[in-house]
């Protein structure tokens, strides 16, 4: 069985469509919601300014969870590549920050299923972006919460029950290490 085929979400970079179109139904699901737009009008421009993936080394990368074909994103994962660690390279998932549909005031039961998928892609898309756009043998997610923190450690569990997987896990603090052997 394909397991791409169930992924409902994919982590991608901007261009100036999928910015436009995530700028658009963001702020205008804040006004429908009526949220303070205050925080989400703070990650977009951070996203603006983010969103120049030919600048290497270190520098911090806005990446967007987008569901199925849509160019609008669902959430901003924040990611930074750096080049100088001990020859291997290093990725770093810094944060995860929801849409306003998926505020934390609107979140239902049906949500966390969805929520899942995007944290789950997250991490996918991250580790897949080591074999893409940033080369690294090392992936570092950091825990921002204790929900996060609580995927982080059955994942870890996971990762380190598969005796013959290329990769190893540990934690480190509030950071899930993932490094190729």
């Amino acid at each position: 069985m394909d397991v791409s085929m169930k992924r409902n979400f994919r982590l991608g970079p901007f261009d100036g469509a999928k910015f436009e179109a995530t700028q658009v139904s963001w702020m205008s699901t804040v006004e429908d919601l009526g949220l303070p737009p205050l925080e989400y009008e703070k990650t977009i421009s951070w996203v603006e300014s983010h969103i120049q993936y030919d600048v290497k080394n270190g520098d911090s990368y806005a990446y967007g969870i987008f569901q199925n074909e849509r160019d609008d994103a669902v959430a901003i994962v924040d990611i930074v590549h750096s080049t100088r660690v001990r020859d291997a390279g290093l990725i770093k998932m810094l944060e995860v920050t929801m849409g306003p549909a998926l505020a934390p005031s609107k979140i239902t039961t049906e949500s966390y299923a969805e929520l899942l998928g995007i944290y789950s892609e997250a991490i996918v898309g991250t580790i897949a972006l080591t074999a893409e756009a940033h080369p690294a043998r090392i992936v570092k997610l950091f825990g921002r919460d204790d929900d996060l923190m609580k995927l982080f450690v059955a994942l870890n569990v996971q990762l380190n029950a598969q005796t013959d997987a290329p990769i190893k896990s540990k934690l480190e603090g509030r950071w899930l290490v993932i490094s190729s052997n």
